[in-house]
C-alpha cells in the first residue's frame, strides 16, 4: 500500500522529503520506491515551483559564442 501511495505522490510532483513525512516513513525508504517514477506534466510544474522554486525554464540562447567574444567576456572577468 505505501509503494502505490509513494509512486503516486511522486507523479503528482511531491519531493521525497514531503513524501516522507506525509507517509511517516524514511527519506531512504521513499527515494528507493520512488526514484525511476516519472512526473506528470502537472507533477513537473508543481515540483519545479513549490519544490525548487523555478518560476520558469531558462531559454536557450541561439547565439554563438565566437573566439572574439570569448576573449572580450574574458578580460572583463579576469582583467577587470
Amino acid at each position: 500500500m505505501k509503494k502505490e501511495e509513494i509512486t503516486r505522490l511522486r507523479k503528482k510532483g511531491y519531493s521525497f522529503g514531503e513524501i516522507s513525512k506525509k507517509l511517516n516513513i524514511s527519506r531512504g525508504y521513499g527515494r528507493r520506491i520512488g526514484k525511476n517514477t516519472k512526473f506528470s506534466n502537472k507533477g513537473e510544474e508543481r515540483y519545479h515551483k513549490k519544490v525548487k522554486g523555478i518560476i520558469k525554464k531558462i531559454k536557450i540562447q541561439k547565439i554563438e559564442l565566437t573566439p572574439v567574444k570569448t576573449r572580450i567576456i574574458g578580460h572583463i572577468l579576469f582583467d577587470g
